[in-house]
């Protein structure tokens, strides 16, 4: 698998690299650095992320607001109520399931729990 998109600009496949069970990896080609992380474990790795920033002599800024509490939004009556009657259908669980992304960022951890 080639995710086109990365290795069009910065020549690294991210296929060619597992996470597996760490929060996050970095992926190092000439003078490109590329994080990898999944966004739900991003709470409670981004001390060890930060850390890792940090060292790496990379120059970045943190802001201290949610990373995305629905609840504050607009929306979230809304999204609420879509989340507590939304029934997935096999398809569904197949299609979010069974792509090459679930296959592989989730499956070498154990898939999400499910």
């Amino acid at each position: 698998m080639v995710d086109e998109e990365i290795v069009q600009f910065h020549g690294i496949n991210v296929y060619d690299h597992r996470i597996a069970a760490k929060p996050f990896i970095v992926v190092r080609r000439d003078d490109v650095r590329l994080m990898l992380y999944r966004i739900e474990d991003l709470q409670i790795s981004l001390g060890s992320l930060i850390n890792v920033l940090a060292e790496s002599g990379i120059s970045f800024a943190v802001q201290n607001r949610a990373i995305n509490v629905t609840r504050e939004k607009a929306v979230g009556n809304l999204y609420r109520a879509f989340s507590r009657n939304l029934v997935p259908t096999a398809a569904m669980m197949d299609y979010y399931y069974g792509g090459k992304y679930f296959h592989h960022f989730y499956d070498q951890r154990g898939g999400m729990g499910i």
